[in-house]
């Protein structure tokens, strides 16, 4: 096989526009895919509104100055989130563990007991009630797409709309935010207005979270790419980001078998410090160089196995009704559409995929449906999906995940 050719002055190196992060003009064009759901988290009430979903184009481009990944046909204002949206993990036992484990260890990192915290993208409010729970802390938790439970407790409280300048008068200890800065359009922005709101504070401190694109270019997961991300953050983008920012990086490492990237960050005490920037690692431009083979070739060993799967009349089913589910169905199914979908959210169930139009059904229906095949989304599940399956009567289903064939093309 030929090898990916990586010199910056040979054809694919756009100069037309500017980094997000760094405003650098070095950008390496990857990738473009067209027509795909605006929206993955946001479910339709039928088959064909889920089919007429609006779409957006991706073009993803790399800056070989600070690493960042970015999508520049991104536009901020088709992106609207409301109560509709739908994206909560807490049903998972494997993710509950992951999350249970991250409240302790910021609890007692940052000794957070009767602080004030601020989560920004509060989702549903398990993770900041987990934390004020945990040291007796008071939360404001800000999401636009919250809706209010029947209670809470007194010292939690949400509001439903975007975090931004207009808060930032509010005192916080400690801010948290997971997986919602690759969704906005200009990070920096969003990093200035927590700054103002930690600064009212002593000592302030912080934890964000996002998608890995260290894990997503080193193979973990080419269905990740999706139009709702506007960024895709290497370790490298996302620790200068948060120090351009005026932070103080205390520690940036993947988490969750690799798939997250956690971000400890303080304000500085006493003069700024001059910072030098962190330069991508050696390692990182040739993953990124040939991740377009990488994902043309995995949508198209899945193209035609689900094609060979439904020719031989096997019944497949998909496990995982989340933003990689719509991106493998949109990509693979074409006119062999996988008619389910199976998830463990009760608020998903018998809603429909957009793109594809697929069902998203509840593990128990598939000892109705009978699958021959269970394609798994992550494989971070495979194990919980076995032991339901063995729990139906399912344990001679066969499983096969999607990261493998990733890991064999790389």
């Amino acid at each position: 096989m030929p090898r990916e050719d990586t010199n910056p002055h040979r054809a694919g190196w756009d100069i037309s526009s500017r980094c997000l992060i760094c405003e650098s003009k070095s950008l390496l064009e990857l990738l473009q895919i067209f027509g795909v759901p605006i929206h993955c988290n946001t479910l339709w009430p039928t088959r064909e509104s889920a089919r007429q979903a609006p779409k957006g184009d991706i073009d993803l481009v790399f800056c070989t100055h600070c690493g960042h990944t970015f999508n520049r046909a991104f536009r901020p204002a088709s992106v609207q989130y409301g109560e509709e949206y739908e994206n909560s993990l807490y049903f998972s036992p494997t993710f509950q563990r992951y999350s249970e484990q991250l409240v302790g260890r910021l609890t007692a990192e940052f000794e957070l007991h009767d602080k004030a915290i601020v989560e920004v993208g509060s989702g549903s409010g398990d993770f900041l009630r987990a934390l004020c729970r945990n040291g007796r802390n008071r939360g404001i938790g800000f999401d636009p797409t919250y809706a209010a439970p029947d209670s809470t407790p007194d010292h939690v409280t949400f509001c439903a709309d975007l975090f931004s300048a207009k808060y930032s008068d509010i005192k916080a200890d400690f801010v948290c935010s997971r997986h919602v800065l690759e969704h906005v359009a200009d990070p920096p922005d969003v990093l200035g207005a927590i700054r103002e709101a930690l600064l009212r504070s002593a000592r302030a401190y912080g934890y964000f979270e996002v998608p890995n694109a260290d894990f997503l270019f080193e193979g973990g997961s080419v269905w990740d790419i999706i139009y709702a991300h506007a960024s895709y953050f290497s370790r490298t983008s996302l620790v200068n980001l948060f120090e351009t920012a005026g932070f103080e990086v205390l520690r940036a490492e993947p988490y969750f078998n690799g798939q997250f990237l956690g971000i400890d960050f303080c304000i500085p005490n006493g003069r700024p410090r001059e910072l030098l920037p962190v330069l991508p690692p050696p390692g990182l431009l040739p993953s990124v160089a040939r991740f377009p083979r990488l994902y043309k070739g995995t949508v198209a060993y899945w193209t035609d196995r689900v094609h060979s799967l439904t020719a031989m009349g096997r019944r497949v089913a998909v496990w995982g009704g989340g933003a990689k589910c719509v991106s493998f169905l949109q990509a693979v199914a074409g006119s062999c559409p996988i008619p389910y979908v199976v998830d463990v959210n009760p608020r998903k169930h018998r809603q429909f995929v957009p793109g594809s139009g697929a069902e998203i059904v509840p593990p128990e229906f598939l000892a109705q449906f009978q699958p021959d095949v269970v394609i798994v989304m992550n494989p971070i599940y495979r194990d919980e999906i076995q032991v339901t399956l063995d729990d139906l009567g399912l344990g001679s289903v066969e499983i096969e995940s999607l990261h493998a064939m990733a890991e064999a093309l790389v």
